[in-house]
Formats: C-alpha cells, sequence, structure tokens
C-alpha cells in the first residue's frame, strides 16, 4: 500500500530549488495525502553543490539530504571544525525544527534622536497589534539608522486559522462577488511583477517592472475588494507572497518596500475596507469640523520617532491622522505631553503665521496666545520662575520649547492646506514626511508669546515624496479616492 505524508504548518519541506509558490501549493494539497515517493522525488536534489554528478548506472544513496558516499550515521557525526569552536553538521535525524519567521529587511531607514532614553515606540502606544517594522533603540548619537529587518514578519492567527476545505470554504469560492474576482486577478499580478524582477537579469529592464509592481501595491490599498479568505487563497502573507519583498535577494526600491509595508500591516489588523474615512463618524457640518473617531477606532499617538508609520503615508484629513496614531490633535497644529515635549506638528501655513518651508529646514510658528494676560498669570502660578521671556507662551508652544532642549525628534506632516506655492505641499490631504529636530527658536513677540521654531530634518532618512513620479503621495488611486469622497459631500 502506497504510504502518504503530511505536511503541517510551520515545517520547511528539503528545499531543492522549487519556486516559493508550487511549495505553497504543494502544502496546500498535502492535507489530502500526497504519495511518499512523490513528495521524494520533487524535494531530492539531483546532487548536491561542490560534489560529482553521479555516473551512468550508479546508485543514489536512499537517505535523502546524506552526502554522496557517507552513510547517515557517519553524516550525524561529522563536525566541522572553525577556530576553537565545533559544529555539529548534521543534527539529529527526525528533530522537529522549530517554526520558521521571516527576518524582514527592507532597507528602509529611519533617523531616531536618542540622547536619552526613547519611550518603546512599539505595542500600545504605536497602537498597533501587528509586529512594529522598527523597533527603537539607545544610541549616544543624534541619529542612528536602522532597517526593517528588526522585525519578524509572521502570519496573524486569523489567517492561520483559515481552512481551505470544508462547506464553508466552498461556499464562499461559488459566492464571490464580481469584485473579489478581479481582485484576486490583481494580487496575482503583484506576485507575478515580484517573480518577475527575480527573474529579470538586465538592470536596464528591471525599473520597469518596479514601477508595475508599486501601481499594483498602491492599487491594493485603496481600491482592491480582498478580505481574509481571498488573501489565503493567493497566498499573499505567506513566504512567497507580499512578504517576499522584504527576504528576496533583489534589491527593491525603498519607496516599494515601504508601501508594502504598510499595507501588510493594514492586512494583518485585518483591515480590509478601502474606505478613506474608515472608523470616522461624520458630523453635521459641511466643512467635517464635526467629525468624530467612533469608539476604539483611535491610536495612540504619544510616541516619539514614527513608530508604525512609513515615509509618505496619507490621510483625506486631519482627524484620520489622529485615528492611525500620526498626530494626537484633531485641529490643533502641535501634539506633545507636558516634560515629553512635542511629538508631532502639521505643517498648514495660515493667517498670522509666520512659516518657512524649505523641505529639510523648517521655520514654523508656534501656537498664539489668545489672551497674553491670562496666560502669563496662569504660567506664572504654575511655575513662578518661567521667566518674562515665556511668560506669555501657550503650553503647545511649551511642548516645542521641551524638544528643542531634549533632542527628541518630532513627526512633520504636511498639508493641503499649505501655499500652492509650496513645492512640497501635498497635492490633496495629509501626508508623513519625517523626522525632524528642534535646533533652535526666536521670539517674534514676547507680549504675546509669539516664537518661531527651527526644525531640520534627521539625517539618515529617505527623500520627501513630494515630486511628480511614481513614489508621490499621495498616489493617483488616493487623489482619485478623494476626489470621489469630496463628491458625496
Amino acid at each position: 500500500m502506497t504510504s502518504s505524508i503530511h505536511i503541517m504548518a510551520g515545517e520547511e519541506p528539503h528545499r531543492s530549488g522549487l519556486a516559493p509558490w508550487l511549495m505553497d501549493m504543494i502544502r496546500e494539497t498535502s492535507q489530502w495525502g500526497v504519495p511518499q515517493s512523490m513528495i521524494d522525488k520533487m524535494f531530492e536534489p539531483l546532487y548536491f553543490k561542490d560534489e560529482r554528478p553521479p555516473s551512468r548506472g550508479e546508485r543514489l544513496p536512499k537517505k535523502r539530504g546524506s552526502s554522496l558516499g557517507e552513510s547517515s550515521t557517519e553524516r550525524k557525526g561529522k563536525k566541522k571544525k572553525n577556530g576553537a569552536t565545533e559544529e555539529m553538521e548534521g543534527g539529529i535525524e527526525g528533530q522537529k525544527q522549530p517554526q520558521k519567521t521571516f527576518a524582514v529587511d527592507t532597507s528602509t531607514e529611519v533617523a531616531v534622536t536618542t540622547n536619552r532614553r526613547s519611550p518603546n515606540r512599539t505595542g500600545s502606544q504605536s497602537g498597533y497589534s501587528s509586529p512594529s517594522p522598527v523597533n527603537a533603540s539607545e544610541s549616544e548619537t543624534l541619529t542612528i539608522q536602522e532597517k526593517y529587518a528588526k522585525a519578524n514578519y509572521e502570519q496573524p492567527e486569523w489567517y492561520k486559522n483559515i481552512k481551505t476545505t470544508g462547506i464553508s470554504w466552498t461556499q464562499w469560492v461559488k459566492q464571490r462577488k464580481p469584485s473579489n474576482v478581479q481582485a484576486e486577478k490583481s494580487l496575482q499580478r503583484i506576485r507575478e511583477c515580484i517573480e518577475r524582477c527575480e527573474n529579470e537579469k538586465s538592470p536596464n529592464l528591471r525599473p520597469k517592472i518596479f514601477n508595475e509592481l508599486l501601481d499594483e501595491i498602491h492599487k491594493a490599498e485603496i481600491k482592491l475588494d480582498v478580505d481574509g479568505k481571498l488573501l489565503r487563497k493567493t497566498f499573499m502573507l505567506h513566504e512567497s507572497g507580499i512578504v517576499r519583498i522584504f527576504t528576496s535577494k533583489v534589491d527593491f526600491p525603498w519607496e516599494i518596500k515601504a508601501d508594502a509595508i504598510q499595507l501588510y500591516h493594514r492586512w494583518y489588523q485585518g483591515i480590509f475596507t478601502v474606505d478613506l474615512l474608515r472608523g470616522i463618524t461624520r458630523g453635521r457640518t459641511a466643512n467635517r469640523s464635526a467629525d468624530s473617531i467612533s469608539a476604539n477606532g483611535k491610536h495612540s499617538a504619544s510616541y516619539h520617532g514614527e513608530g508604525h508609520l512609513v515615509l509618505g503615508q496619507w490621510w483625506p484629513t486631519q482627524l484620520c491622522t489622529v485615528r492611525d496614531g500620526a498626530h494626537g490633535s484633531a485641529q490643533g497644529g502641535i501634539y506633545g505631553k507636558k516634560d515629553n515635549g512635542a511629538y508631532s506638528i502639521v505643517l498648514a501655513g495660515g493667517n498670522g503665521y509666520d512659516d518657512e518651508d524649505n523641505g529639510d529646514d523648517i521655520w514654523y510658528s508656534g501656537t498664539i496666545s489668545k489672551d497674553p494676560a491670562r496666560t502669563m498669570v496662569r504660567n506664572l502660578n504654575k511655575d513662578p520662575q518661567i521667566g518674562t521671556d515665556n511668560a506669555c507662551v501657550t503650553d503647545n508652544t511649551q511642548r516645542l520649547i521641551e524638544s528643542y532642549g531634549s533632542k527628541l525628534p518630532v513627526r512633520v506632516i504636511r498639508s493641503h492646506n499649505l501655499s500652492k506655492k509650496n513645492i512640497y505641499r501635498p497635492v490633496v490631504g495629509f501626508r508623513y514626511d519625517g523626522l525632524y529636530e528642534v535646533v533652535g527658536y526666536q521670539h517674534v513677540n514676547k507680549e504675546k508669546g509669539e516664537i518661531r521654531f527651527n526644525l531640520k530634518r534627521c539625517p539618515g532618512q529617505h527623500p520627501i515624496r513630494f515630486q511628480d513620479n511614481t513614489a508621490r503621495r499621495p498616489t493617483k488611486f488616493e487623489i482619485e479616492a478623494y476626489h470621489k469622497l469630496k463628491l458625496n459631500d
């Protein structure tokens, strides 16, 4: 009788150079039982590197994974000497290997100011249950460069628990909407683009494929009608799916890696809706100033650094930046906490503020007190030693003064409300443009508490995504969706 083998979740079959999609398919179908002889044949290499191929008529050893001419006992006992250490080359046969996780390197670097202990930017502070792509560490220097390789990208539990057999799966396949079927084709194109990038040998032809891949990722973020079962059906959160962008030997452009990580985070959390205002309750005013975030829909913005954000991440309204933990104030330009400094600011221009935006170098005006006398009395009651220079300074402005002293980074978000002459202004909505350090400030009007702050962009970051190219945010799909949103007002 023919025996069969089942490949359990988390186990890796012997690698034989098979395409990742084929290995995923074998894992998928092996739950119904695949003959042992077929499995052996597929995963058995013809011969090992640095070994001669077998001559005609020569019998190959039956033991898979053993070197030619060696018994399994000899292989298990063989040691590889390296200096003063010796490591076993074979290991114990049949020993269960630990479940594999994906060590991801997106080559996307961020700057983190760390002249004092930085608060943890993961977990509840970033508000995301998915693994944060970058974890802060301590350093004595102004900035450090970290890569997304610090994170392990695993499949979420909801994804692992989806069964691709049974009545519920069969019913889902039969009852799928046409938009879901079309989305499957788009997801397959993402996989195909990744494979084409890996197989393309000519450096001159790769940029075109990169652009196609980035376009498909942007489309998936805004337009595709996906659900958990569709992601499972297309293996998008398997090693051969979107994670392959981070594990591949191909040096994918940083903007592809960044936007793929943003998409990965959405899917990891089970966010499949393409509604730009998800989690936002509509108010009655025409300008959306009365909108609110629904219960349990807000993520904390009280952390230094960029946390779960990616450079160029975009939102249609300022309230959406609050929802996702990029900024902490629905209307204010400065967000921070006492003794912690400012976490983020929004560049929006406006009358009465003498701001100057040169991209990597910004002069930003603090909040002007509407009642300087009352502000001065309140500040003197809280701190009699505050001094005359800062007596009329508002609380929000004081947060930026604290950031100047701490040297901790401040997130900068640019608004479409900036002057149209500003080349860094997003076409629509709000865009995260990286981390800046408050390097100085000057008093403009002490009686009103008016102060201008000089912020410089922290080194080690990728460029601001304002130029009219494929990397620009908002993308053409985001702009289109934004205008549709406005038409529905």
